[in-house]
């Protein structure tokens, strides 16, 4: 079972969809109550965009096993592709409950879906729970900062953007076109500190462009 697990991965990283959903199928065929073959070809369905069976690929693990989590994660996924972002919290919320408790993921994607619908500083909780999980990924801590900034948190949004760039420094590009939204918030000598310590001089010719206080 393993090694045919194994050809299918293989098949997703070649990015040939078909084949891995073909050795899924057969899996299926010899497993028809194995929950975890049902959420691995609806994880094939939704790379393919067949959003409407893929949920009920995952509908139909969960039916087999209430504790499937990847198959709640999955939901999430399908949702937040949808941009049905209240959806896809509520399943990525059940997937942390059912056991994803250690995936830096499924909290990020959740403190995401919580920021567009406008509830930063719940969002806060799950994003800062992901910088812990995943430190040395710079969009996480991009997007930890910039709910901060949402939250008014000025000095915990100032270091979060600074660990984004210290992970990759051209994330500092992102963070100048976001500027703007922080200084509806965010008084001048703030950022001022944030472009003195960034050492961006670009951002101190945007600040001096753009900010009138």
């Amino acid at each position: 079972m393993k090694d045919i697990h194994a050809v299918a991965a293989k098949y997703i990283q070649e990015k040939n969809l078909s084949a891995a959903l073909n050795v899924y199928e057969e899996m299926l065929k010899e497993n028809p109550n194995d929950p975890l073959i049902f959420a691995n070809i609806a994880n094939v369905v939704y790379m393919l965009k067949e959003f409407d069976r893929a949920v009920s690929l995952y509908k139909k693990a969960i039916a087999l096993d209430e504790q499937c989590a990847v198959a709640y994660y999955g939901l999430g996924n399908v949702f937040y592709a949808k941009e049905d972002f209240s959806q896809a919290a509520v399943w990525f919320e059940q997937a942390i409950r059912h056991g994803l408790t250690e995936d830096g993921d499924v909290y990020f994607l959740l403190g995401v879906s919580l920021m567009e619908m406008q509830q930063a500083r719940l969002a806060s909780m799950y994003l800062l729970r992901a910088t812990e999980l995943k430190a040395e990924d710079p969009e996480i801590w991009f997007m930890y900062g910039l709910c901060m900034g949402k939250c008014e948190v000025i000095d915990e949004s100032i270091r979060a953007l600074q660990m984004a760039i210290q992970i990759d420094d051209t994330r500092m590009h992102t963070i100048i076109s976001v500027l703007p939204i922080l200084c509806v918030k965010i008084r001048k000598q703030h950022i001022v500190i944030f472009c003195i310590l960034s050492n961006y001089s670009r951002s101190i010719c945007w600040l001096n462009m753009h900010c009138v206080f």
